[in-house]
């Protein structure tokens, strides 16, 4: 639904992941929401009007959110732990594990 695709990706890599997607012909829609995926295609919306792209394959960017089931049954069991990583905020892999650097130095 971004108006730009990857602008997370760092600047060094992000040219490089474009090109690829080029190169292999993948059609981007920025800006759209997509309202469903049927023999039609994928339908969506883009700027209130709502298009209809017949397509072989369809990938979903659909961001992340927490899974805190864990967290509720170790703190319901009484044991001891240090959410990090996507427990404690979806982000980046190198988020994750800076955070368990920074607990397994704890121990």
């Amino acid at each position: 639904m971004l108006e730009k695709i990857g602008g997370d990706i760092g600047r060094a890599n992000r040219w490089v992941f474009l090109k690829e997607l080029r190169m292999l012909g993948v059609r981007v829609i920025t800006g759209a929401r997509v309202t469903a995926i049927d023999d039609r295609g994928v339908i969506y919306q883009k700027q209130e009007e709502e298009k209809s792209l017949k397509v072989d394959n369809v990938v979903l960017a659909l961001g992340s959110v927490a899974n805190l089931e864990l967290e509720r049954d170790l703190t319901d069991s009484k044991i001891e732990f240090v959410k990090i990583g996507d427990a404690k905020q979806p982000r980046k892999l190198m988020d994750a594990v800076h955070e368990g650097f920074l607990a397994a130095a704890e121990v």
